[in-house]
């Protein structure tokens, strides 16, 4: 009965396109579901079930409607490609594009390097020409190699004591320094060693172990934890200077992951979150939380007036409910929703990401010729929003025919649910397209947490993320956290009421000047490579420093 056909040729014409419409339907949720199977067996996640197609008279409706906007998206981009680049303003000729020199090979050594020259002599009878006359010195062949020489050295501390022989008044002993950590054997220069090794290098405390115990210097990783817990209560007022200053710039990126506690709050393992907030001009603080929470982000941002760029995590959201804190969206998460939906609508994607990809070229564009915040505002607010305008009449257009929870729907409702959020970054100049900062600042956490698998409690976690932010931060700022740390922890050491605002990893470049911390620091080392340098050069070598 089912098999039977009408005899009506308008009925079966009728039929057979909705059998031509059903079976392209079929077709795209095949490919769909065909993706949909390979993200399940890659990334082992579950995912809802497809809903019915639209109706046939929506899709044909939504054609013509897609039609105008493709049209009208092409006629942006073709205008945002044509676009005459703007001249280089005279004050950015210093940042203007590197030109290549054309010149390759070995890079010289740096002149600030100390040098340890090493004089090789020919021998009395060598230096005698074959008719017997001895040969002058004309020159010499000079030519250079890199050496390194790990020393783990002993700092004895000598008080002097003093007694009177003709009373019993007692024994004088002369002071000695304030140890940065009480009773610790750990002097400045150690202690920054290790921090940088475990939170710079992401080196775990049974490889320090192992490294001290070569060096002759067995210290157990529970001392080197313990070293590091005395560290982190003394730079917490470092780390909490670096944090107001954060939130007094009115401009934070932020992002988070994950980092399993091995005694959680119940007593079993459990999973926790490193949270970061920065900024581009290379603030770093890292914060430690139980749980993904909102109130988390909520607690560190406690007054905090100004910009927020994040992903679309729900936990910020209270954060933008009294209007003094503006949401603002990542173009980068935006352009991986439809680098997603390519395998299964390769069209499509592919118009959404040059429309993306116009918007970055006007980031480009202005990084090129070095222009300042307002220029770099104005240069947005010229070209970008009829490449916006266009690109949202299109999405809204599609958002109609795309096939619901496909790859293509996902990326295109999560960008305009986004829409206020992504074009924020017009207002300010100082404001990023994207979000790939912070996020960079999350891959430092992964590497570590691939290296050391775990923390021990929720409140070691914290103390870590404590010494993370000095840490990242220095390295931000172009600074060698190993000679930061040692620094500062000596400036505490003999004035543990130090000004913090002078010793954050910024404002202590500022006072120092790097060539001279250079030439300072290879003048402190100069005697001992002196010393250690004749017992690695052969004894026929004369050595001179």
């Amino acid at each position: 009965m089912g098999n039977e056909l009408p005899d009506d040729v308008e009925l079966l014409k009728q039929h057979v396109v909705e059998l031509r419409d059903e079976s392209a339907q079929l077709r795209a949720r095949n490919l769909y579901l065909e993706a949909k199977l390979a993200r399940l067996l890659e990334r082992r996640a579950s995912r809802q079930q497809d809903s019915e197609p639209d109706g046939q008279l929506l899709l044909e409706f939504a054609h013509e409607m897609a039609e105008t906007a493709e049209g009208k998206l092409d006629d942006a981009l073709d205008a945002a490609s044509s676009e005459p680049e703007a001249p280089p303003k005279p004050s950015d000729e210093k940042r203007g594009k590197r030109k290549r020199s054309g010149k390759r090979g070995r890079r010289p050594l740096p002149d600030d390097l100390v040098r340890v020259k090493s004089e090789f002599e020919l021998e009395s009878d060598d230096r005698r020409c074959s008719c017997g006359s001895p040969m002058p010195e004309i020159g010499e062949v000079t030519c250079e190699e890199l050496a390194r020489l790990d020393m783990l050295l002993v700092h004895q501390i000598v008080r002097k004591k003093y007694a009177c022989n003709k009373c019993d008044d007692g024994v004088m002993v002369a002071p000695g320094p304030t140890r940065v950590l009480p009773k610790s054997m750990a002097g400045p220069s150690l202690l920054a060693w290790v921090i940088n090794s475990k939170f710079g290098d992401y080196l775990p405390y049974y490889r320090l172990e192992r490294i001290l115990e070569r060096e002759g210097a067995p210290v157990r990783r529970a001392t080197l934890c313990n070293w590091m817990a005395g560290c982190s209560e003394l730079l917490q007022p470092v780390a909490d200077e670096v944090l107001r200053q954060i939130l007094a710039g009115g401009y934070v990126q932020t992002d988070d992951t994950s980092k399993l506690i091995q005694r959680g709050a119940e007593g079993s393992s459990s999973y926790g979150h490193v949270w970061v907030y920065t900024t581009p001009d290379g603030k770093v603080y890292y914060d430690f939380s139980e749980t993904r929470e909102g109130h988390n982000p909520r607690r560190v941002l406690a007054g905090f007036e100004g910009f927020i760029q994040a992903d679309a995590f729900s936990g910020y959201d209270k954060l933008f409910e009294d209007g003094n804190v503006l949401e603002v969206g990542c173009w980068a998460h935006a352009k991986r929703k439809f680098d997603d939906a390519k395998d299964t609508d390769l069209e499509r994607a592919g118009r959404a990401l040059a429309a993306i990809k116009s918007l970055y070229d006007i980031e480009r564009e202005a990084t090129r010729y070095g222009m300042s915040t307002d220029q770099r505002r104005d240069l947005r607010q010229e070209r970008a929003p009829p490449i916006l305008e266009a690109f949202k009449e299109w999405l809204e257009a599609e958002s109609v025919r795309a096939l619901a929870r496909s790859p293509m729907a996902t990326a295109i409702g999560y960008v305009l649910n986004q829409w206020d959020a992504l074009c924020r970054y017009l207002e300010d100049g100082r404001i990023e397209i994207d979000n790939n900062r912070s996020e960079r600042m999350m891959r430092h956490v992964a590497v570590g947490r691939k290296n050391d698998l775990f923390v021990f409690t929720a409140k070691t976690g914290q103390k870590a993320t404590v010494l993370m932010s000095l840490v990242d931060s220095c390295k931000a700022h172009g600074i060698d956290p190993s000679v930061y740390l040692n620094d500062v922890l000596q400036e505490i050491r003999h004035d543990p009421g130090v000004d913090v605002s002078t010793v954050t990893p910024w404002a202590w470049k500022q006072r120092r000047d790097q060539d001279e911390l250079r030439r300072h620091q290879r003048q402190q080392a100069q005697q001992q490579i002196a010393n250690a340098v004749a017992g690695i050069i052969n004894g026929s070598v004369r050595t001179t420093v």
